[in-house]
């Protein structure tokens, strides 16, 4: 799978190694901003209290 990625990229190394790092951070991103904060309303476990 990662070969066929890696040749269907253009470019020299360089260049496909900054399109997949580009790829990677914009993932991240996404992940952050939208998927992470939808998730952590669905979680039970970050409504823990400690009481006396």
């Amino acid at each position: 799978m990662y070969a066929k990625l890696w040749k269907a990229l253009p470019g020299h190394r360089w260049v496909k190694v900054a399109l997949i790092v580009g790829a990677l951070l914009a993932l991240l991103f996404v992940l952050d901003r939208w998927v992470f904060p939808w998730a952590a309303n669905l979680l039970w476990f970050g409504e823990a209290t400690v009481g006396r």
